[in-house]
């Protein structure tokens, strides 16, 4: 997750790095790539930043309208359907439904996103279907820091339909 060759460097400050890939990945060149790591300092547990970032993220969100577990397939694999209003005004409210994988070992946490057809949870009429091409995060405590790795590839569908 740490390696960033290939990537622009957009942030690098004490607690926050940000990098783009504008040439896409291996699975599509259409959508850029962005990668981040944040470090939080301060005794904070990383199984509480896992919950903060999943269970509690309508508290802190703004954009969150909703956020439904559709199907629990195991303790690890489930099935979300997000609601989103638009961060940007030109980005659309979007819609999306993903596969969600996590799992912990030695006190690191991992998950792993991308979006599925759903039959069962039509694109809403409102929104844009937004496809999550991938979702590759750890957090784990490293020192006195807790350390939030993420890479991402989304189709930034924006303006209109």
């Amino acid at each position: 997750m740490e390696a960033t060759e290939g990537y622009e460097e957009k942030i690098n400050e004490k607690n926050i790095n940000i990098w783009c890939k504008n040439d896409g990945s291996e699975f599509t060149k259409l959508f850029f790539v962005l990668k981040s790591r944040y470090a939080f300092d301060g005794n904070i547990d990383p199984t509480e930043m896992v919950e903060l970032l999943n269970d509690k993220r309508k508290d802190w969100d703004a954009n969150l309208e909703s956020q439904d577990e559709m199907h629990k397939i195991n303790s690890e694999i489930s099935i979300i359907h997000y609601i989103a209003k638009s961060p940007m005004m030109f980005v659309q409210a979007r819609d999306s439904v993903e596969k969600r994988i996590q799992f912990s070992q030695d006190g690191v946490h991992y998950t792993y996103c991308s979006s599925i057809p759903s039959e069962t949870c039509p694109p809403l009429e409102q929104y844009q279907r937004c496809e999550t091409i991938y979702t590759a995060a750890v957090i784990k405590k490293e020192k006195d820091q807790c350390i939030y790795s993420i890479c991402y590839q989304i189709d930034y569908k924006v303006l209109n339909k």
